[in-house]
């Protein structure tokens, strides 16, 4: 789950657009305390460079340790989960640096007077809460004693409205099923590429890339983006088949 707080900011939507990525996929690589022990690896598996990841940390969106691992920093802003179902983190020494301040975002305790900090649990829907990220579409939340709105973005939802694509319920639904089918990675090249192509991209141009790609079975980025150089007319490179040395042709 990411807050509209943190990812529909200026200052979040400021930056490349490969950092943004980047934030979307450490989000959803986190364990239930906001921690990912394999940033590098995660930057360099969706082609985000290091500026992106030193971005994340200089502009307050990430706080990174000594061994590599990353906290993010708005974890707790806007997401719980019943505490029979939250695992601490495994990154416990990391943990003890940082504490939780009024703002429910993590600092490191250094920084920080105890004055300035609160507990991480909050009481919801009745019970005692502990803090988990749950990513997908919007969703209703409803609370004992009144109604909440909570408002979670996938990465492919940030994207549309970067261009200003606004999305009914039913194309929401429809979304959400192509990332399931297809994977977040594959919608999100399919965005990429109506943006590219499209002269007015619109959802219903989304939906017939994606439903192409659904009928023709693909299902990584890699399969994603032949179709579209296909589809596009570009010409496909072909791997170099074996060198046949001249004196066998004639054999």
């Amino acid at each position: 789950m990411f807050s509209q707080k943190v990812v529909e900011t200026d200052r979040f939507l400021d930056m490349a657009l490969t950092a943004q990525t980047l934030y979307f996929h450490l989000g959803m690589h986190a364990d239930d305390d906001g921690f990912v022990g394999n940033p590098k690896s995660l930057r360099r598996m969706i082609g985000a460079s290091e500026d992106d990841l030193k971005a994340l940390v200089e502009k307050g969106y990430l706080i990174l340790f000594e061994d590599g691992v990353v906290a993010i920093r708005d974890w707790l802003v806007s997401n719980y989960v019943k505490k029979d179902r939250y695992t601490p983190t495994i990154y416990t020494t990391d943990r003890q640096l940082l504490v939780v301040d009024r703002n429910r975002r993590y600092q490191l305790a250094a920084e920080v007077t105890p004055e300035d900090t609160v507990e991480p649990e909050r009481i919801q829907n009745g019970s005692k809460m502990d803090p988990q990220v749950r990513l997908g579409q919007d969703r209703l939340g409803k609370s004992k004693g009144k109604d909440s709105l909570i408002q979670t973005t996938s990465p492919a939802e940030a994207k549309l409205k970067n261009l200003h694509i606004k999305l009914n319920p039913t194309q929401q639904q429809l979304l959400a099923d192509y990332i399931g089918d297809l994977s977040s990675d594959v919608v999100c090249f399919a965005i990429g590429s109506m943006a590219l192509y499209a002269d007015k991209p619109r959802f219903n141009y989304l939906d017939r890339i994606l439903s192409r790609y659904r009928q023709s079975g693909i299902r990584t980025r890699q399969q994603a983006q032949e179709d579209d150089e296909l589809y596009q007319g570009k010409p496909v490179q072909n791997k170099p088949g074996p060198v046949i040395p001249i004196y066998r042709l004639g054999e």
